[in-house]
């Protein structure tokens, strides 16, 4: 946690601390992407809202990790928007990675 503390900005959502992906404009995976925390947001109804916006020369794209390990259970979101007109191109997927980022 030491390393992702001192790497990443965080926020505070539903009661969990959350990294917010940030790569400087390089390209990273998945993807390739650019991640910025600019495209991380809780708004004051509470809601995580996650974009991919086009800042005139790049695309850029939205990622959280939780600080903290979740085990076997249930996980549901649920997405508001105009999710099935999204571009052929986006995907919103979520992840369970091991303890080691």
């Amino acid at each position: 946690d030491q390393q992702l503390d001192s790497h990443f900005p965080k926020i505070n959502w539903m009661g969990q601390d959350w990294y917010v992906k940030t790569t400087s404009g390089n390209v990273v995976g998945p993807g390739p992407n650019i991640f910025d925390a600019s495209s991380v947001q809780v708004d004051h109804k509470g809601a995580l809202n996650l974009s991919i916006r086009n800042n005139g020369s790049q695309w850029l794209c939205a990622e959280v990790m939780s600080k903290n390990l979740f085990t076997f259970g249930s996980f549901e979101w649920v997405l508001q928007g105009d999710v099935y007109n999204l571009d052929p191109n986006v995907v919103f997927t979520m992840f369970l990675y091991p303890a080691q980022y």
